[in-house]
């Protein structure tokens, strides 16, 4: 299978606050805010941030490390079954393809822990997790 990393996917912001006051938006944007910030955080920590494709094009937002890799995957909120669905499901395949027992999910507000056949994800709120 291959493997694909990359560095520069999306163009990310320094300041959200910023981007918000300058930029022209049709839609409040809540998801793309809310992954900019875990990158924002990533960076802060000193971390190299890359995300991670699999050969079937199932992909996760961050992947840090990947010698050792964790896998990180960002949304807004997965209260509709096929947005939870699709997030678990890329998430999972690229847990598989690096073998990593354990996934990332950040959302707004949700927290829970998904245990499968795979490994666990683990579902924790991005203001917890910046703490």
């Amino acid at each position: 299978m291959k493997r694909q990393y990359a560095s520069s996917r999306k163009i990310y912001v320094i300041d959200n606050g910023l981007r918000n006051a300058v930029s022209f938006r049709t839609s409040a944007d809540s998801g793309r805010l809310l992954e900019n910030t875990v990158f924002l955080e990533l960076k802060r920590r000193g971390f190299e941030v890359w995300y991670y494709k699999t050969g079937n094009n199932r992909e996760t937002d961050f992947l840090i490390n990947p010698a050792n890799p964790m896998l990180i995957q960002v949304c807004y909120e997965m209260q509709n079954p096929k947005t939870r669905k699709r997030e678990i499901d890329s998430l999972l395949a690229c847990m598989k393809e690096v073998n990593s027992a354990e996934g990332l999910i950040l959302t707004k507000n949700e927290e829970e822990a998904i245990e499968t056949g795979n490994g666990t994800i683990r579902v924790v709120p991005v203001w917890k997790w910046c703490l």
